[in-house]
């Protein structure tokens, strides 16, 4: 960091970052809306990195009240919640409720303990829909062979997703791993590890 924090600095230290990319762009269908959005946020991050201590940090406040569409992430994946045992035995769900009324994202490990992550999500149906279209698309994108860009650093992978809509769960149809996304399909819950 530069500047770098005090030697005593013991914390978080949180702040906001601003991914702009135009609307067109990430509506686009298939992988390209997916892949405009992550550039977008990797520059607003590395640019809010930037800002840390700068008089651009004052600005942050007054960009967070006239962003319009904000999104916040609840949980960690670093919180290994699916080894906690408080005498009951280790937990076969877990959930951050808070996402239904707050909008946020809920992140955590993988109860499959292999390295996964859970997302989740909760939407309108309508929206929900949109977002499972979009989602279904770029793993279905994922699995197609040879391709060039898995090299690439801007590529990454999602090994767990958990769909939930108003309370219920929503499974998201994705393409099996052994047939094309036009033969067969299948509806699952929480997606497999991709490699």
């Amino acid at each position: 960091m530069k500047p770098p924090f005090p030697e005593k600095y013991i914390g978080n230290c949180v702040g906001p970052a601003f991914g702009m990319a135009p609307r067109g762009e990430l509506a686009a269908a298939g992988v390209g809306g997916l892949f405009t959005a992550c550039a977008a946020v990797a520059s607003a991050i590395d640019e809010a990195v930037r800002d840390i201590g700068t008089s651009s940090m004052d600005a942050w406040m007054d960009r967070v009240r006239e962003s319009v569409a904000a999104l916040s992430v609840a949980g960690s994946p670093r919180f290994h919640v699916y080894e906690l045992d408080f005498g009951f035995g280790r937990p076969v769900k877990v959930d951050i409720v808070s996402v239904a009324r707050t909008g946020a994202v809920a992140v955590g490990e993988s109860r499959s303990s292999t390295g996964g992550m859970e997302f989740g999500v909760s939407l309108q149906p309508a929206g929900m829909e949109r977002y499972r279209k979009c989602f279904a698309d770029a793993i279905a994108w994922l699995h197609e062979p040879l391709r060039e860009t898995l090299n690439s650093p801007s590529v990454f992978f999602l090994p767990s997703v958990f769909f939930r809509t108003l309370g219920k769960q929503a499974l998201c149809r994705v393409p099996s791993q052994k047939h094309s996304a036009k033969k067969n399909t299948r509806q699952i819950g929480a997606l497999p590890s991709v490699k």
